[in-house]
C-alpha cells in the first residue's frame, strides 16, 4: 500500500495536467484503501491521521468525512460505548454538506452514494437517540440516493448494503405475511452478499452484517463461513470474537467458545472506556460454559465469573453504553440473578 502511494505521488512531479489529475485519483484511491485497512485492524488513530491527509489531497471531497464517521461509529459498535456521539453529530452535518455541494457538479454513482451514506448513519444515530421522525426522514433520503446510485452504475454495488439493511429491517420488524417476510429476508441477504463479494469500499462491513444476520437466524454454517473469513483478516476484533463465541457455544464447542469470551473480555478491558453491560454479558456466558463443562469441577471459576457478571451489570450505564443485539439488558440481568441464586446461596 505505502509503495503504491509513494509511486502515485512521485509521478505527479513535472507531469501534464491530465496526468496530475489521474494521479490525484490514484492517491485518493490508495489513501481510502489504507484508511479502511487501518480501520479493520483497529488502528483507529492511524486511520484518522490518514483521513486528515486525504482531506488535504481532496479538500472538497466528502470521502474523508465519511471515513471518519465510519471510524468513530465502528469503535462505538465494537466496544458498545456512546463515547463519540458528539463527534458523529458534527461529522454527519459536514459530510452531508460536502456531498451535496460536490454533487452539484459531479452526479456520479459514487457521489450519489456519498450523499446517501451520511444520511444512513444519521438515521441510525437518530433511532438510537429516540428521534424517530428525524430518523425516518434521513432513512428515506438515504434510500433515495442509494437507488439513484445503482441506477447510475449497476457495477458499483456498495449502495446495496443500505438497501439490504432496510430489507432486513422490514423482515424483522414489520407485520408482513410469512411469504412476504421470507421474501424480504432473501432479498436482504442477496443484496448484502453481493456487497461482500464485490464491494468497492464496504466488503468487510457487509461481512460483519452477514455474520450477524445469519447468527440471528440460527444459520450457523453460513455464519461460521463469514466469521472464518473475518477472523482470518482481523482475528482479535471485538465484534468478530463476540460472534465467534456465540457460534461456538451454539455449535457445542465450549472450550473454543470460552477462549473467545476470555479474549473478548481482555479486549474490552483494554479499551479507553469500558462497557459494563457488555462485560456483564461476557461473564454470564463464561459462567454458563463452565457450568456446561462440569459445575462441580469448575465451581471456583463459576463463582468468580458470576460475581464479575453481577458487578458489571450493576455498573451498566445506558446513557453511555450501547445494548447487545442478541440479549436485552433486562434478560441478561435475570439470567445473572438466576445463577447467583443457584450458586451464591449454595455457598452460604
Amino acid at each position: 500500500m505505502i509503495p503504491q502511494l509513494i509511486a502515485c505521488i512521485l509521478t505527479i512531479q513535472d507531469a501534464p495536467a491530465d496526468r496530475v489529475l489521474a494521479n490525484s485519483d490514484c492517491i485518493r484511491s490508495n489513501m481510502i484503501e489504507q484508511a479502511l485497512e487501518q480501520l479493520y485492524v483497529e488502528e483507529y488513530d492511524s486511520a484518522l491521521v490518514t483521513c486528515q491527509r486525504l482531506q488535504h489531497v481532496v479538500p472538497d471531497d466528502p470521502i474523508a468525512s465519511l471515513l471518519q464517521l465510519n471510524i468513530y461509529q465502528a469503535q462505538m459498535r465494537a466496544y458498545r460505548v456512546r463515547i463519540f456521539e458528539s463527534k458523529l453529530d458534527s461529522l454527519i452535518t459536514q459530510a452531508i454538506e460536502q456531498a451535496d455541494r460536490k454533487a452539484k457538479n459531479t452526479q456520479s454513482a459514487e457521489m450519489l452514494f456519498m450523499q446517501g451514506s451520511p444520511r444512513s448513519i444519521l438515521a441510525l444515530h437518530s433511532f438510537r437517540q429516540g428521534e424517530w421522525a428525524k430518523a425516518i426522514t434521513a432513512l428515506t433520503h438515504s434510500l433515495h440516493y442509494m437507488k439513484k446510485s445503482l441506477m447510475k452504475d449497476h457495477s458499483f454495488v456498495d449502495p446495496k448494503l443500505s438497501l439490504g439493511f432496510y430489507k432486513y429491517y422490514q423482515y424483522k420488524m414489520l407485520n408482513l405475511g410469512l411469504g412476504l417476510r421470507k421474501s424480504a429476508y432473501n432479498e436482504a441477504t442477496s443484496l448484502i452478499l453481493e456487497v461482500w463479494e464485490k464491494g468497492r469500499y464496504l466488503s468487510t462491513d457487509a461481512g460483519f452484517a452477514l455474520q450477524n444476520m445469519y447468527l440471528h437466524e440460527s444459520d450457523y454454517s453460513k455464519a461460521l463461513e463469514v466469521n472464518d473469513w473475518l477472523t482470518e483478516r482481523t482475528p482479535n476484533h471485538p465484534s468478530i470474537l463476540y460472534h465467534r463465541a456465540l457460534l461456538m457455544q451454539s455449535l457445542q464447542r465450549p472450550q473454543v467458545a470460552l477462549d473467545c469470551w476470555l479474549a473478548l473480555i481482555g479486549r474490552l478491558q483494554s479499551y479507553r472506556m469500558q462497557s459494563h453491560g457488555y462485560l456483564a454479558e461476557c461473564y454470564l456466558h463464561v459462567t454458563q460454559i463452565y457450568e456446561s463443562m462440569n459445575a462441580i469441577v469448575h465451581r471456583q471459576e463459576i463463582n468468580q465469573a458470576i460475581a464479575l457478571a453481577r458487578q458489571h451489570s450493576a455498573l451498566r450505564n445506558p446513557e453511555l453504553e450501547l445494548e447487545s443485539s442478541f440479549q436485552k439488558p433486562d434478560d441478561i440481568d435475570k439470567e445473572i440473578q438466576k445463577l447467583c441464586k443457584k450458586y451464591c446461596s449454595a455457598d452460604q
